[in-house]
Parts: structure tokens; sequence; C-alpha cells
């Protein structure tokens, strides 16, 4: 039996149901019910009862997210993880949990984020900035509990590509490699690893550098990398993050905010990713789709000489 095309009608409403799926699955992650089912299957008023919820609406929301494969219903009102629901576990490798704490639970700066749309769209400014009257970083600044999620979503996400950024670029070149904008240093870590020769600075928020894991040969340097990047290196590397190394031509953010961190790091302007501009050298990851205007992830690096 083959299943007929989706009608307009079906698609717009199928963008609805996603967006009631990924709230259910945000407010799953916020409640770690995958962890609480890590031991085994269990009835949904424990669940209620270990969550502080009210059984019918969890009931109902388990109902919800079992009918797109995650969590399962093995005996009525008996839930158990499935492979899908086990990506939502908060230890486990490979898992999303982070990262969907950040973007997908309320109170969250993604999250949060989309609310202010509209003002966004009327004004350009950040949609967070509006609804909640800070930035996302000074949000952080003042709820640790978000900034040690946000820096385990980097630390989840640049799993899968760190290895690549390593291995791809001869970064023995380089004696001193400062990671901009590191975040606890997963990327720079992994480099030093690779390359023994090579030593590190971790260049980011203080509060940021301080959760980062000790390293031999990696400094840690708190500051703001809109205002200076404060520090000497041979080579500096910054992280869009991504999929899939490729070389090709740094396509930098538009963003007014990364645009003048740009110019920090390459104060005379030269030609970014021009052959002709020695002072530059890049490696860009990405997606399968790219929009082409410089809104694609990726990863890349600058390579500036030190001042003699």
């Amino acid at each position: 039996m083959t299943m007929s095309a989706q009608t307009p009608q079906e698609q717009i409403l199928g963008i609805v149901n996603n967006h009631w799926q990924s709230c259910c699955v945000g407010a799953a992650a916020q409640l770690e019910l995958a962890d609480l089912l890590a031991d085994g299957p269990l009835h949904v008023d424990v669940l209620a009862e270990r969550t502080k919820t009210h059984a019918p609406s969890l009931y109902r929301m388990l109902r919800a997210l079992e009918s797109t494969g995650i969590f399962t219903q093995p005996s009525p009102h008996v839930f158990a993880n499935t492979p899908a629901s086990e990506c939502l576990r908060r230890r486990l490798a490979g898992s999303n949990w982070a990262w969907i704490r950040f973007t997908l639970s309320a109170g969250a700066p993604v999250f949060e984020g989309w609310r202010g749309l509209m003002q966004s769209l009327q004004n350009g400014r950040p949609g967070f900035d509006q609804v909640t009257g800070q930035n996302a970083w000074e949000h952080m600044q003042t709820n640790p509990q978000t900034q040690t999620i946000f820096n385990q979503a980097m630390r989840d996400l640049s799993a899968s590509i760190s290895p690549a950024v390593a291995t791809s670029f001869d970064w023995s070149r380089f004696p001193i490699i400062a990671d901009i904008g590191g975040g606890i240093g997963s990327q720079l870590s992994c480099i030093l690893d690779t390359h023994p020769s090579c030593r590190g600075i971790l260049f980011d928020q203080p509060a940021v550098v301080a959760e980062a894991p000790e390293h031999g040969r990696m400094e840690r340097v708190g500051g703001d990398f809109f205002e200076e990047v404060a520090v000497l290196a041979d080579a500096y590397v910054m992280r869009l993050g991504s999929s899939r190394l490729v070389g090709r031509g740094i396509r930098w953010p538009s963003d007014e905010r990364e645009k003048r961190r740009r110019e920090r790091v390459a104060p005379d302007g030269g030609g970014v990713g021009d052959p002709g501009n020695a002072r530059v050298r890049y490696g860009q990851v990405d997606g399968p789709e790219h929009d082409g205007d410089g809104h694609g992830t990726g990863a890349y690096c600058c390579r500036i000489p030190r001042p003699v």
C-alpha cells in the first residue's frame, strides 16, 4: 500500500503537531523521565510521585510521546524507554539531553528567544533580549544551572566533529593555538591530544572557562571576544559547529556582534578566504544544506603571526 502525498493542509497541520511534540520532548527532558526509567519500566503514578507532577496529565503526555516512538507502554499505565527516549538520558554517551534542555525547556534561552520572534522581525533585535530584558550571556551569568547545561550541550554537539577538525588540519605547525569562544575546551583539548607538540589557550567568558577540565598544555583565559581577544597565539580557531569538513572560503555570520569578533581577530580587514592573504588559513565544516549567506554551520581557523 502506497501512501498518498500530503495535502498542503496536512503539511501545515503536521508543523503544528511537531510543535506540540517538541514541547513534550522538552518537558520530558526537564523532568528527566528517561533517567527514571533507566533501570526498567515504571507505573505513571510512580513517575508522577518522583517528578512531583499530576499523574493523569503526565500520562497523557507520555501517551503522546509514545505515539512518536519516544517511550513505550508495555502494560497499561506502565512506561519504559525506547531507543529514541534513551537519547533523553542525561549522562548517556550520545545523549541529546543538554541540547534539548537548552532549546526546548521553558525558561531556556533558545526556547524563550523564539517567543520574541515577532519583536525580532519588527525591529531586528534578538528576541530573547526583548522577552527577558537581558541577553543570553547575561542570563547565563546569573543562572549557573543554565550555563552548565549550555556547556554540556556544546560538549555533546562537538563530540562528533572535534576529532575531524583535529585530524584534518596540520595543527602541529602552530606551537600555540588559541580557541576563541572555545567554551569548556572540548575542541581545543582534542587538538592538543592529537598534536602533542602544541600548547593551547582557551579564551571565553570567565565563568565558562572556569568549568573547563584541566589539561596540562592548555591555559584558560577569561575575557569577552566582543571587546578584545587579549591573547597572542600562532593560530586562532573559532567554531560554529557541524558535520562535514570541506575546504572552502569562510562565510562569516552577518550578525553585527560576530562581525566585531572577526574584526578583533583580523583587524587589518584582509580578505578572508583570499588566497593572496597569507595571514588566513581556514577549514569549513558544513551540514548537507547551507543557506548560502553565511548562516551555515562550520568550523574554521584563522592564522595570525605573533608580533615579533
